[in-house]
């Protein structure tokens, strides 16, 4: 988290400096951008940064969450459906409203994209570490799917939640960065989920010994 002397600097300060390491972030790769380069393009004197921040990660960190208060204003409206209705059922809903997060502001969307191709160890322990919040909030409300007849006893929820998780985080990021817009990340999630729910195996019944 940044200190307390940069969250106490104008805000308008404060914007410039994260809105220019998202940028570098996105154009370079976190693995390319130094301290040096933040704080010549942002303009302050690197003896300020450190006043700020930690490091790099540190940056990175507060761009998550500044991010992630932006996008629970898309998911807000689904968080009171979630104890009534059918995880799996809301997860295409989840999705829509990821998509208009990323159509509305589609350089923090893309800020995913860096986290999973950095390979740098702080960013290897910072994606484990978001990915298991993610999957144990995925695996708690599928089982309660399970539990209540939605999902098939047999099914391994832990799969299942390794599937939805990293479509989502991976499989998404990836064809809105390649230039896919809305309505077909929207088709390529029915196509996942029909999949998911229908299986692939087809009838045997016609077909001969």
């Amino acid at each position: 988290m940044p200190s307390k002397t940069f969250l106490n600097l104008p805000k308008e300060k404060q914007a410039r400096v994260m809105d220019t390491a998202l940028k570098q972030f996105n154009e370079m790769g976190y693995d390319q951008v130094s301290v040096a380069s933040l704080v010549k393009e942002s303009g302050i004197p690197r003896g300020s940064f450190y006043q700020y921040f930690t490091d790099l990660e540190d940056v990175f960190r507060h761009l998550l969450n500044i991010i992630g208060e932006k996008k629970m204003a898309y998911m807000a409206p689904l968080t009171t459906r979630f104890a009534n209705e059918a995880f799996i059922h809301l997860y295409e809903e989840m999705v829509k409203a990821g998509v208009a997060f990323a159509k509305d502001h589609p350089a923090y969307y893309l800020l995913g994209l860096q986290l999973y191709r950095s390979h740098t160890p702080n960013m290897i322990k910072l994606r484990k570490e978001l990915e298991h919040q993610g999957l144990a909030f995925m695996e708690g409300y599928l089982s309660q799917d399970q539990a209540k007849g939605f999902i098939n006893k047999h099914t391994d929820i832990t799969l299942l939640a390794r599937l939805l998780y990293r479509f989502n985080a991976h499989e998404l990021l990836e064809r809105f960065y390649e230039g896919d817009d809305t309505d077909a990340l929207l088709r390529h999630t029915n196509a996942f989920l029909t999949l998911l729910k229908q299986g692939i195996e087809g009838s045997y019944e016609n077909q001969s010994i």
